[in-house]
């Protein structure tokens, strides 16, 4: 009985450490975000920095603001964040990406 119950626990954390979702494309990242009721800076920063996409390891989104705006202009639907909501969600991105 203590077997059994040592080896539930025993898979029950080893469950708790899922590797991050990989995606084919950055817009399929930022739609799953959405569905979770994230709200959009926080999603592009997490896909920038948590996913790997088009099988590029995270961060993906570029190393200043420049290179970010650019990826998200070409890989994100620009009725899903304006510009102004772009360079606020890179300014957060790069600084969380520093800190790593």
């Amino acid at each position: 009985m203590r077997a059994l119950l040592l080896a539930s626990v025993v898979l029950v954390a080893a469950c708790g450490d899922d590797p991050p979702k990989k995606y084919d494309t950055y817009q399929l990242c930022f739609d799953d975000k959405k569905k979770q009721d994230i709200e959009t800076p926080e999603a592009i920063v997490r896909c920038c920095l948590d996913h790997e996409i088009m099988g590029m390891e995270p961060p993906v989104c570029g190393n200043n603001d420049p290179e970010c705006i650019n990826f998200l202009t070409a890989n994100l639907k620009q009725t899903d964040a304006d510009i102004s909501t772009q360079q606020a969600s890179c300014t957060m991105y790069i600084a969380e990406k520093n800190m790593q």
